[in-house]
This record gives structure tokens, sequence and C-alpha cells, in this order.
């Protein structure tokens, strides 16, 4: 790991690698508690905020020219973009279902989608977990990322956290007599 690729990276490269991993920090959080209990809400309203920040500040980012300044990822920041609008307005208007279906796209898509893209050999983030090989540090990622989906959408890893991890959490946040698992 060489941290001295961030701290060489411009200002708005630091600030995207900053919001993205409390991106992905708030929206573990926001997905993994109560519906509609204050830290729910709090950390929604912080993954929103950091995605939006996050989003935003990758049309600055200019490593790979496809369209003059732009790229496939910036089309990716414009769909994430308007994932925000879209989930926010649901669960504004009280459609829950949309609400949840439009913020879990696009954590997945950040956690998965983009991730690979910052793993791709060259990319800041390839290159501070990856220096010396950053072609076997993107198949390492691919591998990482596969089995964590794997990991994610296995009926057993959800059975074991409700049963070990919710109940830690409802322990260290009280929620009142009433706060029950989803």
């Amino acid at each position: 790991m060489d941290i001295t690729v961030i701290t060489e990276a411009g200002p708005i490269i630091q600030l995207h690698m900053l919001t993205g991993a409390l991106t992905l920090a708030a929206g573990a959080v926001a997905f993994h508690r109560q519906r509609r209990d204050w830290i729910h809400k709090v950390s929604g309203r912080f993954f929103v905020t950091v995605m939006l920040i996050l989003a935003v500040s990758s049309f600055f980012i200019h490593e790979i020219r496809v369209w003059g300044p732009f790229s496939p990822i910036h089309l990716l920041s414009a769909w994430v973009l308007f994932g925000l609008w879209q989930g926010v307005s649901a669960i504004r208007r009280g459609d829950v279902a949309a609400h949840v279906g439009h913020m879990r796209g696009l954590y997945m898509g950040t956690l998965f989608g983009a991730g690979l893209f910052n793993f791709l050999p060259g990319r800041t983030t390839n290159r501070l977990f990856f220096p010396d090989r950053p072609v076997e540090g993107f198949v390492i990622a691919i591998v990482l990322m596969g089995a964590l989906y794997l990991a994610m959408n296995s009926t057993q890893i959800r059975s074991l956290a409700r049963r070990r991890i919710f109940p830690l959490t409802r322990r260290i946040f009280p929620l009142g007599k009433d706060a029950t698992l989803r």
C-alpha cells in the first residue's frame, strides 16, 4: 500500500476518494438499520449528501478521455444523480418500495460498478493498493468483489446477520420496545 498516492493526488481526487469511502460506510449503515429509525434517517441523509458530492466531483476528474474530457465513468455519475433524485422523490411521496429499489441500486452500483472501475490498472485506487502489480491487483479486486456479491446475496449470510449482528447494533443503539427486524 502506497499512501503517497493519495497525498500526491490533486484535491478533487482526494475529495472524490474520501466521499467514495464515506458513501460505502454510510450506505452500509443505512441499509442494515431498521426502517425509519433515527440512525437510518441520519445515515441515509449523509449517504445522499456524500453520494451527491462524489458524483459531482467526478465531472472534474479527466484521467480517461473518450468523448472530449469525459469517459464512460461519467455516464455512471449522471446515472447516480438521476438515481438520487428518484430515490429521494420516492420517499418524499411515501413510495417506500421505489425508494428502497433506487437506493439499493445506487449502493450496489457504487460498490461493484464504480469499485471495479477504480481498480483498473493505472487508476489512483489501484496504485494505492497494488503499486507494484496493477494487473494482478485488478484480478484480485474482481475475485473479491465477486465473492462479496455472492456473500451479500446468500440467504445464509443474511440469516446470520439478522441473528448475530442486528441484535448487537440494537444493544448499542436502543430503539425502543417496538423495534423489530426487517
